[in-house]
């Protein structure tokens, strides 16, 4: 319904990229990818390979934001290709980055591995640090999802390493956060939940006050490690509990999830019927933030339970089964 400016100069271009940006703000992707088209269009016509580029990340972001992660990779591939074409290592690298994290999402850790290393032979030795944290980053949580929690660890450590020298600014505050629950979750993977604890408590001891956030993560992560640990810690569901309820106050969608999850796995045993309430709570979420690999998270619990309980299941294994083949095409077609 939105008239699209069919110039052919340079002032076209500003004018459909002005009117991304209104789409990108409001959340409406779908138009946002419809303009993204036409600005490729009209950058095709003028010859104006900055802005050509420039069309392809914004499809690709844009179809990321609306889980259509085949189509991202496609676009993201075609700016890859470009900026090797234009000599710009710097684009690629961040391209290849890009499309490793849509390979860690999908659970192509080998995959994503060999992506992300392949950006760093862009990346490495230039100054931009914190797309390099990027791809240390992915290949850390590849090879823990992968079993091999040396590797990860080792990667872990050169972030670190490559944080003692560059200045705080490079990198926000959540992303340092993340690079050490990063460390927690691979120590606690190697059943070092005492290390791995140790870090969680900092973190939330420093987050406690200004960043909910980051508190709520630590300590659903805390309560979720000394459950495993120990299954009759009475810690680990007030832990988790007041996790949930700062991530319903803040409404943080994927937050919710992971609490939600980690509360239905902590009733699964103890009090089914609560331990379906939460699973069921975590696949709405799932649904609502459009993620295919959350929604069969919660799905391998919810169908368990509600076996358990007597329930009728065929809607959700005819849905788990379909979600599960979309994913698979999504895969082959990366």
């Amino acid at each position: 319904n939105y008239a699209i400016p069919t110039l052919s100069s340079a002032d076209s271009l500003i004018i459909i990229k002005k009117q991304i940006g209104v789409f990108a703000k409001k959340k409406d992707y779908e138009n946002a990818i419809i303009f993204s088209k036409k600005l490729l269009e009209n950058a095709k016509i003028l010859s104006d390979s900055s802005v050509i580029n420039n069309a392809y990340w914004r499809q690709g972001f844009y179809f990321k934001k609306i889980d259509k992660l085949d189509s991202a990779y496609y676009y993201f591939d075609k700016s890859y290709a470009l900026n090797l074409h234009l000599k710009d290592s710097i684009g690629a690298g961040d391209r290849l980055l890009d499309m490793a994290n849509i390979q860690k999402s999908l659970g192509d850790y080998s995959g994503s591995m060999i992506t992300a290393i392949e950006g760093l032979k862009y990346l490495e030795g230039s100054k931009e640090t914190e797309s390099i944290i990027g791809l240390y980053q992915t290949i850390s949580v590849a090879q823990k999802e992968l079993g091999h929690y040396k590797e990860a660890l080792r990667w872990n450590d050169k972030i670190i390493n490559l944080l003692k020298n560059i200045p705080v600014s490079v990198l926000s505050t959540d992303g340092i956060y993340t690079i050490k629950i990063t460390r927690a979750n691979i120590l606690a993977a190697q059943n070092e939940y005492r290390s791995s604890l140790s870090i969680l408590d900092s973190i939330a001891k420093n987050t406690e006050e200004k960043n909910p956030i980051q508190y709520s993560r630590a300590l659903c992560n805390m309560g979720n490690y000394m459950w495993l640990e120990n299954k009759n810690n009475l810690e680990s569901e007030s832990l988790l509990l007041n996790s949930l309820k700062i991530r319903e106050e803040l409404n943080t969608v994927s937050g919710l999830i992971s609490s939600t999850i980690h509360l239905a796995e902590y009733y699964f045993e103890k009090d089914k019927p609560k331990a379906l309430e939460y699973a069921q709570k975590a696949f709405n979420y799932a649904e609502k933030l459009n993620n295919s690999v959350a929604v069969l998270e919660s799905l391998d619990l919810l169908m368990p339970l509600k076996k358990a309980l007597s329930l009728d299941v065929s809607e959700e294994a005819i849905l788990y089964s379909s979600i599960q083949n979309k994913l698979e095409k999504t895969k082959q077609a990366v």
